[in-house]
């Protein structure tokens, strides 16, 4: 009998090691906050020279989306047609900035919709997005606009 007890012991401890391991690593806990990876970023619309003109006035825009597991930042920043568009990202923890400059002057007589899509993997829980903009006669960034996913 007491070899029994020790052997159900012996289990017992094995089985709980074996839980608090594999719950250490599991990522996808309420509790994980992750630094999400920036893999890749599109630039459509104007950057395309893709100057439709539609019925709606352009506007700017931001929002989110998941695919696949991959958070999709969304942006449309309506410039001058001859704007010279720049961005760059610093990620602090769940923390994204994106800094767009634009170092042109407005010498065109049009204005056009330049679309960015962020592509994030090991996101956490919370992931803040602030995005700041730069005109070409301007020194300092201004925030532009800012979400949070969820």
């Amino acid at each position: 009998m007491k070899k029994i007890s020790s052997i159900l012991v012996i289990i017992g401890i094995a089985l709980i090691l074996i839980y608090s391991c594999s719950d250490e690593n599991n990522n996808n806990d309420a509790g994980y906050y992750g630094t999400p990876e920036l893999q890749k970023t599109e630039y459509l619309g104007c950057f395309l020279k893709n100057k439709e003109k539609g019925d709606d006035m352009p506007k700017d825009t931001i929002y989110y989306e998941l695919l696949n597991g991959t958070l999709v930042l969304n942006l449309s920043v309506v410039r001058n047609c001859a704007a010279c568009l720049t961005d760059s990202t610093v990620i602090d923890n769940d923390s994204v900035n994106i800094f767009i400059s634009d170092d042109c002057p407005p010498i065109a007589n049009c204005i056009c919709e330049y679309d960015y899509k962020y592509y994030f993997t090991e996101f956490g829980e919370n992931v803040h997005f602030k995005v700041f903009i730069r005109s070409e006669d301007e020194t300092e960034y201004s925030l532009w606009d800012e979400l949070t996913y969820p």
